[in-house]
């Protein structure tokens, strides 16, 4: 494992260790069923094994694409709005990289 890759997979961890917490007090405070939060924590475990996967995907062949690319939200303004800057912020980088490759300079 490159150092770029072991430093992205520990942000990852990271981050998804936080968003755990997070969502643990929200269900705290909320009194969620059990039955939901273990349905939450599977996708979750099951998101970020497909983000390490698509990590070293990614740093096998630079393609480019995310699994973000065509998803969209039907059911909770929240968090159709943060599917949709998590999408801005992926085209930014996309765009970014995309003019590098071209020869300018882009920081």
């Amino acid at each position: 494992m490159n150092p770029t890759r072991e430093k992205t997979s520990r942000i990852l961890k990271d981050t998804f260790f936080d968003l755990t917490l997070c969502l643990e007090a929200i269900f705290l405070i909320h009194r969620v069923n059990n039955d939901l939060v273990e349905d939450i924590v599977t996708s979750l475990e099951e998101i970020y094994g497909n983000t390490l996967n698509t990590l070293k995907e990614l740093e096998r062949e630079d393609k480019g694409e995310g699994l973000t690319d065509n998803i969209t939200s039907r059911s909770y303004p929240a968090i159709e709005r943060f599917l949709f800057r998590l999408k801005e912020g992926k085209k930014a980088k996309q765009r970014k990289r995309q003019v590098n490759r071209k020869g300018s300079f882009c920081e």
